[in-house]
């Protein structure tokens, strides 16, 4: 990030995203686990929530899984 907004607080996350989730098979999890890790930062989503919501959408069970272990992933990455 080069430049900053200015006007209020802004916590700047770099992370991996696309490493970690060639990681654990498959690039496209890149979102769940940016996903996971600003859900745990600002506790905007609460990750029981989107956990359950993915059971509920998800229906092919090897995604459901990447999806889940992307998002934890990401969750744990951030204090």
């Amino acid at each position: 990030v080069k430049k900053v907004p200015l006007g209020g607080r802004v916590d700047i996350i770099g992370l991996p995203f696309t490493e970690i989730a060639l990681q654990l098979g498959n690039a496209k999890a890149a979102n769940m686990v940016a996903l996971g890790a600003y859900a745990k930062k600002t506790g905007a989503v609460a990750l029981k929530t989107a956990l359950k919501a993915m059971e509920e959408l998800i229906k092919d069970k090897k995604l459901l899984v990447l999806n889940r272990l992307a998002l934890l992933k990401g969750a744990s990455l951030v204090k």
